[in-house]
């Protein structure tokens, strides 16, 4: 949803919007992945990469004339969705909703996103209350399902989800009226945009800056010299700052979803700034640098007291291993680091990893977060 917003606040006529609410196995994008139809026809956003987008199309433009919430299964096991080039051997859970821009909640979603304000966008999918949508904000909510105690119980789920940036199905179950109550809901939280902060005004960095603005990064460029740490020379930077990166470092806030890339290859700056970077909370922490800078800038570090422990969270030389020299072939090896270590992956060609191995490491991936999660 998140990347349509900027294209659908904009319209004026009631439209159509479908989300992705489930997915099992290999379908292609992950919950809360938006593709919305304009009352003229125009689309934006993706749900599928391609496989369910012409159905989708017919159907919002059903919704879009009719009025009426649709909620619609596309699986490899289904002679409609292999007809339609659902191929890869997931399944898919799609609701489409009418939207009338007038009802209010959709500039406050946007609004939210661009103050970055975590926030939670609510679907009722069937039961009482279906169809509508409710938006929730810590501080206020907007919209209705029309079910008082729906209202309030979305109100008190939803911000239980708002810290995480993905979607989720609740079940919700109450008495109103001496009535029973059930719905069935499913809510987007949506968070602000991971922080990467990088450090050297280099080609190297302008080329990292890019490509992260591009995977959706709030993006911080550091540097002391003036004359080459600039807007013109990084205009997809978030903020350009002409400081000690020692002492940036010292007064922004890093916490556990950020990204430092010390890209200065300096050791003026690398050692302390080093030392200062792997005692925060930093998510990655990548280092630019040959083997032999790197084996020397371990010995220094352990010299000034940093720990084994310390010294893992290190990414250096930074990047995977793909084989490029250039800035921009270096960028995309720091990106599909970055994705590994967020994801879990291996790294390694897919050509050369087995299914097997695959769910394996995803199931590995969720125990350790049912664990460690509060």
């Amino acid at each position: 949803m998140r990347d349509i917003l900027s294209s659908i606040v904009h319209w004026t006529e009631p439209f159509a919007v479908a989300t992705v609410t489930e997915t099992w196995s290999s379908a292609p994008r992950r919950p809360g992945s938006s593709m919305a139809v304009s009352s003229t026809g125009e689309v934006v956003g993706s749900v599928s990469g391609g496989c369910v987008e012409s159905d989708l199309y017919l159907r919002c433009q059903e919704v879009i004339a009719g009025g009426d919430t649709q909620v619609v299964r596309y699986s490899v096991g289904d002679g409609d969705a292999l007809s339609i080039g659902l191929t890869c051997g997931g399944r898919i859970d799609v609701v489409i909703q009418y939207i009338d821009p007038s009802l209010g909640w959709l500039a406050a979603l946007h609004d939210a996103v661009l103050s970055r304000t975590p926030v939670a966008l609510c679907t009722i999918l069937d039961g009482d209350g279906a169809g509508q949508t409710r938006l929730v904000l810590r501080a206020e909510s907007h919209g209705t399902t029309h079910v008082p105690h729906v209202d309030r119980e979305l109100d008190r789920r939803a911000l239980d989800t708002v810290s995480r940036d993905d979607g989720s199905i609740i079940d919700i179950a109450c008495d109103w009226l001496d009535k029973p109550v059930h719905a069935r809901a499913f809510v987007l939280s949506l968070t602000p945009p991971s922080r990467m902060v990088i450090f050297g005004s280099t080609d190297h960095a302008a080329a990292v800056c890019r490509i992260a603005k591009f995977m959706g990064y709030d993006v911080t460029v550091c540097d002391t010299r003036p004359v080459f740490t600039t807007p013109a020379r990084f205009p997809d930077a978030d903020e350009v700052v002409v400081e000690w990166p020692e002492d940036y470092l010292d007064q922004t806030v890093i916490d556990s979803q950020t990204a430092i890339c010390i890209l200065t290859h300096d050791p003026r700056f690398d050692i302390p700034l080093l030392e200062k970077s792997l005692a925060t909370r930093a998510r990655y922490i990548g280092a630019m640098g040959s083997r032999k800078v790197h084996k020397k800038r371990m010995e220094e570090l352990r010299a000034r007291g940093l720990t084994e422990t310390e010294l893992s969270r290190l990414h250096s030389p930074i990047g995977l291993d793909i084989g490029g020299y250039s800035p921009e072939e270096v960028a995309v090896a720091v990106a599909a680091e970055l994705i590994a270590e967020r994801h879990g992956g291996t790294g390694q060609s897919l050509s050369r990893v087995s299914t097997a191995e695959r769910t394996g490491d995803v199931l590995a991936r969720e125990l350790e977060t049912a664990v460690t999660q509060p």
